[in-house]
């Protein structure tokens, strides 16, 4: 046979084989005896066909393993189906014959028969038949097992009975808790008996005559009754039909009570009802004895809806509107329970004074204590939850415990008045330095008036708000809207109850205080004996005064003063600008002067309004600097003027300086014979410290295209000679952003940090271990020509207490192939507590070949297989910071190394899978015997130098194994043994340990960066194409260093080192 003419053959019995698993999977229901029986044959004729053909054929493109594997999940998926076919020829329909062979099938495949039971959906009047019809076939059926049992209940339930049963697994202990569950929630006789009298009392009316609709409400009526019958003989009882009937008649909240108060009785008669009924009555028509006369009127059983409640006992109070009413005496009260303990803070106190209900400001005078506290609370700047000052605390306990005196105030709630009687309030206010307060009362009288002790408030009402100056304007004229002048009258301040409130009163004595409660005594008095009403005072004449506004014309001489100039530089961070903004002000002063002079009679044409010329900016910029130099150079320019030398110290003395005719200090020098025009032989010079020169540098080097430091210089001595200019031009070049953009210095990293607390302490190998990939290898699949290749990589681990080293080969980049790695790794090593692994983003911006690795890196904090395996392993898995590799150089030297021996050996040959296990497992015993310390070849003790390899099997892995000396004692030997391990671990904290004190670089600590600096963070491309970006967070060490930041770009919140960010310098304006 052919490999063409078997490749076809192959193909049909594939075919025939899909065929018979198409057919099992859509006949599950309707199988047939002898179909069955016809397909085994035919199977096993498609089997033998197979065989031969794939015989004929090449053994690698042979496909008998998968082949063989449907083929027997076929023929064991029909031979099951004709087991239980043969089975079901002894099951009737009728459901007492069901189970009756049931106890003799004992395969594991047997499919249960169907039962004949109404499946039950929750209804009440349902329950009795469904009940009793499961228990007698499935629930009393010995031959069926509990799960068998609970399948057939879930199945058998719909919409609400499922929902109750449906979470519970279906186990053999769970079955009787199910059937349990739904005996509680249904089988409740009460509920059955309301259902089926709602089934009666709901049946529909007919209009015509139809004997169909007869008969429904014959067989409707009959199985209700029968119904009922058969749940209990009370059941049809008239106290139950009584009972539902009212129950569709009273309100929900009674039938809810009713439900509670005959919860535990099946059959409660229709006298308990009304019982009930009565009683819920009597709770309903409770009232609040305030008048004997009004409950005289009501008879003891009469029938209202009045819903609240009152206490009749004549010395209790009830809680209304906040207020406490006595209504034995009519009267309100106040029950304050301010009970707060220290530690005080802002949010207890707040909450606490928020109980105090007192909403016709009868308390004033103590609750004003209250909010003048908050004032005090608000300037210290507290946290809502830290604890307040001590001396504010003792203040507020002091007022809590005077505080509680108010529960003895009583006020009457109504005060009784005629209809004929003409009633007017008088009104008292006060302010004081810390609140104001106002306080309403009524005397039967037909005038209003308001009193205030302020004697200067009434001289302002009694004026024209224009005359007065914008603040008190406003407020007087508000006033004056609402109540006219004429009503506003003065009281002195002992006499004025506004002034309690406004200051505030020690709350034991609020009770007693006739003021507040009473008013001013005058007030019950004729009006003839108040107060004289005083608008305006003497003593109050300079005060009112000084609310006046003033209209005369005045002349304004101003001259220019140090504080001007300095706040221009102050405020403004270019120099044009300072000079325009002066000499707009000397334009001012200019123009003042001429209408000074010439009165209004000085046409517009005489005032200059134009753009600045240029004689007005240069007499404005030589004005600025003779300012600076007058307060910089005040000796020199006194000894120029006295024509003597100048002080030995001076810093201008080697330039000879002179005065020139508009009061500039110039450099004198040696070049007046020279061709120069005047500015560039006579510089004007300027001191370094003030900012005009810095200004002045920042100006010439952006109009110069950002110049560096020698041609700025070139260019500013030009026309200016600033001293120590060097220095200041370096300073602002540093301080340039786009300078700083474009420079490609790098930064000073920050100092190198301590190491983990897993590099120097003593731990088993790999107990705390870093991980990293390296790749892709090619591997090739076997050996032989044209055999294809695929991508292999290389997993590393490494202690990081002993630098020991275990290289795993992996197929791929899968989460099973690394969860396998670390299984390997695991169990030749032992499983580590601590796993440390880059982050995924160091491979950003590597080439194409890594960035599977990248993927593989991002994937593991979120792939739940590896989350298992880590939990269940109870491994911690931590990642460094993004784009740090620096923070995992102990792997990243075990790749180098891994790397620097696969080169050498490997070149450009593709090994096999196994050749490169091998091959890894020989370069890991190399790194393992590497020297932990420094090896000196003249040192004769250094011949037995300490490895990792001592700390895995005790000895150099590629050295001559020894004998140990025989010993017949087994205990001396286990005690030799552990002896060495002592002695590597006591070598490894003397030598290694102490190698690792010294920091090879990076041994300067550098300025922190500090949130909000403006940053770019380097990468790639030219520093033009950096991205900006903003400190939002710091991150510092055990040592207080700041060794990674977060920042925020225009696009996204980065996490980076800060040798990777470059920070910007700010002009402080």
């Amino acid at each position: 046979m052919d490999a063409e003419t078997a490749t076809v053959l192959r193909g049909r019995a594939k075919a025939a084989l899909t065929r018979t698993i198409n057919f099992i999977d859509k006949n599950e229901q309707t199988f047939d005896k002898n179909d069955i029986r016809n397909k085994l044959e035919k199977l096993e004729l498609t089997y033998t066909e197979f065989d031969k053909a794939d015989a004929a054929l090449p053994i690698e493109s042979s496909e008998m393993e998968e082949f063989e594997t449907k083929y027997y999940e076929t023929k064991a998926k029909l031979q099951n189906i004709l087991e239980n076919l043969s089975v079901r020829t002894y099951v009737y329909n009728d459901n007492s014959d069901v189970f009756e062979n049931v106890s003799n099938m004992k395969s594991s495949n047997f499919k249960l028969p169907k039962i004949n039971i109404e499946r039950f959906s929750g209804d009440y009047k349902n329950w009795p038949s469904f009940k009793d019809l499961y228990v007698s076939l499935v629930h009393d059926n010995m031959c069926l097992s509990n799960i068998q049992k609970f399948q057939y209940l879930r199945g058998l339930l719909l919409s609400e009975p499922a929902n109750i049963i449906k979470h519970i697994p279906i186990t053999e202990t769970a079955y009787n808790e199910a059937w349990e569950k739904l005996l509680a929630r249904y089988d409740k006789k009460k509920q059955i008996i309301f259902s089926l009298i709602k089934t009666f009392m709901e049946q529909p009316s007919f209009n015509d005559t139809n004997s169909h609709n007869l008969r429904n409400i014959a067989d409707t009526s009959d199985e209700v009754i029968r119904g009922l019958k058969s749940i209990d003989t009370k059941a049809e009882s008239r106290d139950v039909w009584l009972i539902y009937i009212l129950l569709q008649k009273v309100d929900p909240k009674t039938r809810q009570e009713w439900a509670q108060f005959s919860n535990n009785i099946d059959f409660p008669t229709f006298e308990a009802f009304i019982e009930f009924l009565n009683n819920r009555c009597t709770y309903l028509e409770l009232y609040n004895r305030n008048s004997t006369e009004f409950l005289a009127q009501f008879s003891e059983h009469s029938s209202h809806d009045a819903r609240v409640e009152f206490s009749k006992d004549s010395n209790e109070s009830s809680k209304v509107l906040g207020l406490f009413w006595n209504s034995s005496n009519d009267t309100f009260g106040f029950q304050p329970s301010l009970e707060l303990t220290p530690p005080l803070t802002k949010r207890r106190i707040l909450s606490e004074s928020s109980k105090i209900f007192d909403p016709l400001g009868l308390l004033s005078p103590c609750t004003v204590f209250m909010k003048i506290f908050y004032q005090k609370l608000w300037l210290t700047k507290t946290d809502w939850d830290s604890p307040i000052p001590q001396q504010l605390t003792e203040d507020w306990l002091r007022f809590q415990k005077a505080f509680n005196a108010i529960n003895y105030l009583t006020v009457p709630r109504w005060v009784i008045l005629t209809a004929d009687n003409i009633v007017e309030l008088h009104g008292f206010a006060d302010a004081s330095s810390l609140a104001y307060a106002a306080a309403i009362y009524c005397r039967q009288k037909h005038n209003g008036k308001i009193k205030t002790d302020s004697k200067i408030v009434l001289s302002w009402l009694s004026g024209h708000p224009r005359q007065w100056k914008t603040f008190v304007a406003n407020r007087t004229s508000e006033i004056i809207e609402v109540l006219p002048t004429k009503h506003w009258r003065h009281v002195p301040s002992k006499e004025n109850p506004a002034d309690i409130a406004s200051r505030g009163i020690d709350p034991k004595c609020l009770p007693d205080c006739k003021l507040w409660w009473q008013g001013p005594p005058w007030l019950r008095l004729e009006t003839s004996s108040w107060p004289k009403a005083e608008s305006s005072c003497d003593e109050a004449s300079d005060e009112v005064k000084a609310e006046q506004k003033s209209v005369s014309i005045f002349n304004l001489f101003t001259h220019t003063s140090n504080d001007v100039i300095h706040g221009l530089f102050e405020h403004y961070s270019s120099l044009t600008k300072v000079i325009r903004i002066f000499a707009y002000c000397q334009r001012f002063i200019k123009n003042c002067k001429k209408i000074a002079s010439q009165g209004s009679s000085i046409s517009s044409s005489h005032i200059n309004t134009t753009s600045l010329t240029f004689s007005e900016t240069k007499t404005a910029e030589e004005t600025i600097i003779r300012w600076v130099q007058g307060f910089y150079f005040q000796e020199e320019i006194r000894s120029i003027k006295k024509q003597i030398s100048l002080p030995p110290k001076s810093p201008l003395r080697s330039l000879h300086p002179f005065i020139d005719e508009h009061g500039l200090v110039r450099v004198g020098g040696r070049l007046q014979n020279s061709q120069l025009r005047f500015n560039s032989k006579h510089p004007i010079i300027l001191p370094s410290q003030h900012s005009i020169s810095e200004l002045l540098i920042k100006e010439q080097h952006i109009a110069h295209l950002h110049a560096g430091p020698t041609l700025l210089a070139h260019v500013l001595r030009q026309s200016h000679w600033i001293v120590g200019s060097r220095k200041l031009i370096n300073k602002c070049i540093r301080k340039c952003l786009k300078c700083n953009k474009f420079k490609t210095s790098t930064t000073t990293p920050q100092l190198m940090g301590n190491l983990p607390k897993h590099r120097v302490t003593l731990e088993r190998p790999f107990f705390s271990c870093g991980i990293d990939y390296a790749g892709p290898v090619l591997i090739k699949c076997n050996k032989g020509r044209g055999t294809k290749s695929t991508k292999g990589y290389i997993a590393l681990f490494v202690c990081l207490a002993t630098k020991a080293v275990h290289i795993e080969a992996v197929g791929d980049l899968t989460t099973d192939s690394f969860i396998a790695a670390l299984r390997r790794f695991s169990a030749r090593r032992g499983a580590p507590r601590h796993i440390y692994s880059d982050n995924g983003t160091n491979f950003v911006g590597a080439r194409r070949k890594l960035d599977e690795i990248r993927k593989l890196w991002l994937s593991l904090p979120t792939n739940e297989a590896i989350s298992y395996y880590l939990s269940k392993s109870s491994i911690d898995w931590h990642f460094i910071p993004p784009s740090s590799p620096h923070f995992g150089g102990i792997w990243e030297s075990g790749i180098r190394s891994v790397k620097f021996h696969l080169k050498r050996v490997l070149g450009e040959t593709i090994l096999t899978f196994e050749e490169l296990t091998t091959l890894l497992t020989q370069i890991e015993g190399l790194l393992n015997s590497r020297p932990l310390s420094y090896v000196n070849d003249s040192d004769i003790e250094c011949i037995s130098t300490l490895t990792p390899s001592h700390f895995l099997t005790g000895d150099v892995l590629l050295s001559v194994p020894e004998e140990l000396p025989s010993s017949s004692n087994h205990r001396d030997r286990w005690e030799l043994l552990q002896n060495i391990k002592r002695g590597f671990w006591k070598k490894w904290s003397s030598e290694f340990i102490s190698s690792l004190q010294p920091r090879k670089k990076w041994q300067d600590a550098q300025p922190n960066l500090k949130e909000d600096d403006i940053v770019l963070i380097k990468e790639e491309g030219p520093p033009g194409t950096w991205p900006k970006a903003r400190v939002l967070q710091v991150h510092p060490g055990n040592d207080g260093l700041v060794r990674v930041a977060t920042v925020k770009t225009q696009d996204s919140v980065f996490k980076r080192p800060v040798h990777k960010l470059h920070k910007l310098p700010i002009y402080p304006n």
